[in-house]
């Protein structure tokens, strides 16, 4: 059993009501590790959670009482949209640090920080490891990045973990994914270009495996680690995939390239009087440009991807539809 393995010892997790956290919190459940959670508002967990209500950085959160007895933080509380301010990335930025500093003077063991592949520049062409070291250029992943950075330069915690998931995918998973299958059913998306433009993807578990075995192998320690399974998707096969599972066949047609490149720069003009308009040069790249990464180092630590997107792909349209009706 995990618990054999990893610690019988207290675990904190931040962030505890989002899509990872849930799933970690429930694996921690089922491998009876005592697990504490921080969360903004309640929610309905087992009886056994010991749940902390308040916000890091605020003063209704007393870190001596939330990291009192602790022997491992997982730090995954963020601003999740894409979108947000960059002021919201720095604050979380900041809180990730002020927490980490607190957890080393109470003496926590182990910390992990649940980073992006964000926190690096856009790949290219090129299926990148954890060796492209280009900042990013959206304030989403400078402040990742920087998050990254003054963890590895200021805090002195015996086991300092930070992964890089990329896409995650998964039942109940929302955002874009969520929104491309309801799109389709209702069939308002356009019929996408077969482009080759490869871009990686990870599922909640395996997700979650990596946090569980980084979270103690020595050789994790201090450095950061991509998540992502070894599928070469596409825009294309991804989408494609998504109609067949709903029943609607193979497309005929497409739209070329240029006309979604033309879109997501009317989008960019929108946007800056119509804050809810979808489209932008930014999403039209998620569909169009390559984003593909290897987690070979990952794998030298004995991670291996357990699932495919196409796999989980049932699972993921059922519980969508279902709180669609």
């Amino acid at each position: 059993m995990l618990a054999n393995t990893f610690s019988s010892q207290l675990s904190l997790v931040t962030g505890a009501g989002g899509f990872i956290g849930s799933r970690l919190l429930s694996e921690l459940h089922i491998n009876r590790i005592p697990v504490r959670v921080l969360l903004r508002k309640p929610l309905l967990f087992p009886p056994s959670t010991n749940t902390v209500i308040g916000e890091l950085g605020t003063s209704n959160v007393s870190y001596a009482s939330l990291l009192e007895g602790v022997d491992t933080v997982f730090h995954l509380a963020n601003t999740a949209h894409a979108r947000s301010a960059s002021s919201s990335y720095q604050a979380d930025c900041e809180t990730t640090l002020n927490l980490a500093h607190r957890a080393r003077e109470a003496g926590v063991k182990r910390f992990v920080f649940v980073s992006s592949t964000k926190a690096a520049a856009e790949p290219g062409l090129l299926r990148r490891d954890e060796t492209w070291s280009e900042w990013p250029k959206d304030a989403y992943g400078y402040w990742k990045r920087m998050a990254e950075k003054k963890l590895l330069d200021e805090i002195d915690i015996p086991q300092l973990v930070i992964i890089r998931p990329c896409l995650v995918y998964g039942a109940g998973v929302k955002g874009n994914l969520d929104k491309l299958i309801r799109a389709i059913q209702r069939g308002y998306f356009p019929p996408l270009p077969d482009t080759s433009a490869e871009r990686s993807m990870v599922s909640i578990s395996d997700v979650v495996n990596a946090m569980l075995l980084t979270a103690m192998h020595p050789d994790a320690n201090r450095k950061p680690l991509i998540v992502a399974d070894d599928e070469p998707y596409t825009a294309y096969s991804i989408y494609l995939a998504i109609r067949m599972a709903l029943g609607k066949g193979q497309p005929h047609w497409a739209v070329p390239v240029s006309l979604l490149k033309n879109l997501g720069a009317l989008g960019d003009f929108l946007q800056q009087y119509w804050s809810g308009c979808p489209v932008s040069s930014e999403a039209i790249s998620r569909l169009t440009e390559p984003s593909a990464y290897s987690a070979a180092q990952l794998k030298q630590l004995g991670w291996y991807p357990g699932t495919t997107f196409y796999k989980e792909l049932p699972a993921i349209i059922s519980t969508c539809l279902e709180t669609t009706s």
